[in-house]
C-alpha cells in the first residue's frame, strides 16, 4: 500500500513538473546580476543621503547666523559664523576585496568589488550599460578605479564669513547680490537640496522594494514609511549631529507625504499651493558639492 501511494505522489510529481514552465539559466543569472547592483546601489546611497541632510543643516544653519547680523548685512560689513560640512577622507583598504573608486566624484561606487584590473570595470556591479549606476555623477564606467584606500565622510565644523558666502553668489549669478537677494538664493537652495535627497531616499526605498520582490517578500512601504524608518533608526543610533539629521528628514518627508497625496489622489486643499510650488522644480542639487572637496585638498594638499 505505501509503495503504491508513494508511486502516485511521484507520478503526480513528475505530472506536475513537466507543466511548469521552464526558466532559462540566463534570466537567473540576470536576476543575481540585478540583486548585486541593487545592494551596491543601496549601500552606496547611504553616505550621499547623508552627506545631503549634514547640507541642508549648513544651510540653516547659515540663514540662522545671516538673519542674526542683518544689520551688518545690510552695512555691507563682514562677520564670521560656524556651520557643519561634511568633508572626505581617505581610508587604506586593509580588506582582500577591491574597490572600485570614481576619479571624478572621488567617491567610492563598490568597496567588495571582484575585478582588480581597471579594464575589467565595466563588469562591475555598479555599472550599467557603461556607466555607474551609484557615484553622484553617473560617471562613464573607465574614470572608475582599483585603488589602495577608499573614500569616507565625516562631518566637521566650519568658521565662515559672509563676505566669502556673498562673493561666491554673486561669482555663481554674475551680479551683485542684495541682502533679499541673498536670503531668497537660500531659500531656494534649500527647497532644491530638499527634493535631490527626497529623489536619493526614494531611489533607495524603490531599491530595496525590488530586493524584496525578489525574494518573493513583497514590501509595501511608501516613502513617507520608510523616511519614518531613517528616523527611527537615527534615534536609536544617537550618532553624533543625529538631531539635526532628523530635522532635516523630517522636513524631506513633509514633502514626499505631499507627492505621496497628490499620486494618490489624495491632495488636500492646504497642500495644493505647497504642490504647486515644489512640482515646478526642474533642478537638483549637484550631490559631488555636498563633499567639500576643494575644502579637503587644501587642508591635505593633494591633487587628482
Amino acid at each position: 500500500m505505501f509503495w503504491n501511494l508513494g508511486f502516485s505522489s511521484m507520478t503526480k510529481f513528475f505530472t506536475s513538473l513537466n507543466m511548469m514552465q521552464t526558466k532559462s539559466l540566463s534570466l537567473t543569472q540576470e536576476v543575481l546580476k540585478e540583486r548585486q547592483q541593487l545592494e551596491v546601489l543601496v549601500e552606496r546611497l547611504q553616505p550621499q543621503i547623508n552627506a545631503g541632510l549634514t547640507k541642508l543643516n549648513e544651510i540653516r544653519n547659515t540663514y540662522a547666523a545671516l538673519e542674526q547680523h542683518k544689520a551688518e548685512m545690510v552695512a555691507n560689513k563682514d562677520f564670521e559664523y560656524e556651520i557643519e560640512v561634511t568633508v572626505p577622507k581617505q581610508i587604506e583598504n586593509t580588506s582582500s576585496t577591491f574597490l572600485t573608486n570614481c576619479q571624478t566624484c572621488h567617491f567610492t561606487c563598490h568597496d567588495k568589488c571582484v575585478y582588480a584590473n581597471d579594464f575589467d570595470k565595466d563588469k562591475c556591479s555598479a555599472m550599467r550599460n557603461g556607466k555607474c549606476n551609484v557615484c553622484p555623477g553617473k560617471c562613464v564606467w573607465n574614470v572608475h578605479f582599483n585603488q589602495k584606500y577608499k573614500w569616507d565622510y565625516v562631518t566637521q565644523k566650519r568658521k565662515e564669513t559672509y563676505q566669502d558666502l556673498k562673493k561666491r553668489y554673486e561669482a555663481a549669478h554674475g551680479q551683485v547680490m542684495s541682502t533679499e537677494k541673498i536670503f531668497e538664493e537660500l531659500e531656494n537652495e534649500l527647497d532644491v537640496v530638499q527634493d535631490t535627497v527626497a529623489g536619493l531616499i526614494k531611489n533607495s526605498q524603490m531599491s530595496l522594494e525590488r530586493l524584496q520582490e525578489i525574494a518573493l517578500k513583497p514590501n509595501p512601504l511608501s516613502v513617507p514609511d520608510y523616511i519614518d524608518l531613517m528616523i527611527e533608526s537615527e534615534k536609536q543610533e544617537a550618532k553624533p549631529g543625529f538631531k539635526d539629521r532628523i530635522q532635516s528628514l523630517l522636513e524631506v518627508r513633509k514633502k514626499a507625504d505631499i507627492i505621496s497625496k497628490v499620486s494618490k489622489g489624495e491632495v488636500l486643499p492646504q497642500h495644493w499651493k505647497e504642490y504647486k510650488r515644489t512640482g515646478k522644480k526642474k533642478t537638483f542639487s549637484d550631490i559631488t558639492g555636498w563633499f567639500n572637496f576643494g575644502f579637503w585638498k587644501k587642508k591635505a594638499g593633494t591633487s587628482e
